[in-house]
């Protein structure tokens, strides 16, 4: 159960510390299907949809964690890296931001692309713990992202678990986004939060490595 499947299950969920979860368990052709009854105080949660496809709130803060999660920041404070990002060199940097033209003062996560992020499946991407407490809200809200260059906007879940840890993007409105925009394995995010905006909005950087060299997508 302690899996990336049973993290995105309790975020999906909204699932709380105390709360009773019943498994149901049934066989049919060797194949082992569960089917899970939540109560929360007391009373059945029916049939909770994690997420709307139409509609999009976006609370602004005011002012297991996934294996390559980084609260390492970035020489200005307000950038932060996944592990994997975090073994890019000064070069690479230097090239992938002198192409994303980062507005001054906003905050940024930089993360390499995983298989885990861009899968149909149990995809989960998490930001580090420092980036959420001071820039996110503490709970579970819709976030606005962009792409430049673009019109399209997609609005996205992202979800907060404080018992397990876990801040991230997951689930179908993700998958959307990993869809429409063709992102793979490899590819680099960079995740701006955009300030001075009533609404949650990230403008997303997308760079894939060709010829050696770092190439913004469009």
């Amino acid at each position: 159960m302690l899996s990336v499947g049973w993290s995105c299950f309790v975020l999906h969920n909204e699932l709380r510390e105390s709360d009773i979860c019943l498994f149901e368990v049934s066989k049919n052709d060797g194949e082992v299907t569960m089917v899970v009854h939540s109560l929360e105080g007391g009373h059945h949660l029916q049939g909770k949809e994690p997420e709307s496809q139409n509609k999009c709130s976006y609370p602004v803060k005011v002012e297991v964690t996934e294996e390559e999660e980084s609260d390492k920041e970035h020489a200005e404070s307000s950038y932060y890296y996944s592990r994997y990002a975090y073994d890019l060199t000064g070069e690479e940097q230097e090239e992938i931001f002198r192409s994303a033209l980062i507005q001054q003062g906003n905050p940024v996560y930089v993360a390499v692309l995983q298989e885990n992020h861009v899968s149909s499946r149990n995809n989960l991407l998490t930001f580090p713990r420092e980036f959420a407490a001071k820039h996110l809200a503490e709970r579970s809200h819709d976030i606005l992202l962009l792409r430049p260059n673009r019109r399209e906007k997609w609005c996205v879940r992202y979800y907060y678990h404080s018992m397990m840890r876990i801040q991230g993007f997951s689930y179908r409105s993700w998958t959307k986004f990993v869809s429409d925009n063709g992102l793979q394995e490899g590819h680099v995010c960079v995740f701006e939060l955009m300030k001075g905006v009533c609404e949650a909005t990230m403008m997303v950087h997308v760079f894939r490595k060709f010829n050696g060299r770092f190439v913004l997508l469009d």
